[in-house]
């Protein structure tokens, strides 16, 4: 099992309170020092237009005003945001989603309700991506 860069500058987007917020404890748990929030998309947008730098973004997929599919589009069409891994968290992991987020560019998806084991898993990989050699 790798090891986990815990320095990595996380963004979690979800507009479910109770979710967020348990994914912030677990990240923090898990030692991430550096994790902001967004309740929604246009606050993840702020965050990430106010210059805040970050290496991965988790969001929700199902979110009023702006979805989590509609965000990814979002850094996927900003030059210096297009590689930054994208982790989709849904509860709906229909085909017909599965294919518009991986047209649009997502990285992984993991389905809810999800393990502290499992996140950890999608992490290193996503980890693996960006550093092959590791």
């Amino acid at each position: 099992m790798m090891r986990i860069d815990r320095r990595m500058r996380i963004l979690v987007v979800d507009d479910f309170a109770e979710m967020r917020e348990g994914l912030l404890r677990t990240l923090d748990t898990l030692g991430f020092k550096s994790v902001m929030a967004a309740e929604e998309a246009f606050a993840a947008i702020r965050l990430i237009e106010e210059g805040n730098q970050f290496d991965l973004i988790i969001s929700d997929l199902n979110m009023p005003q702006i979805s989590g599919l509609e965000l990814l589009h979002y850094v996927r069409n900003v030059e210096r945001l297009a590689s930054i891994p994208f982790l989709m968290i849904t509860a709906e992991a229909t085909k017909a989603n599965v294919l518009a987020a991986a047209k649009a560019g997502v990285t992984d998806f993991i389905v809810k309700p999800f393990s502290v084991e499992q996140l950890i898993m999608k992490i290193e990989g996503l980890q693996r991506r960006d550093n092959p050699t590791h």
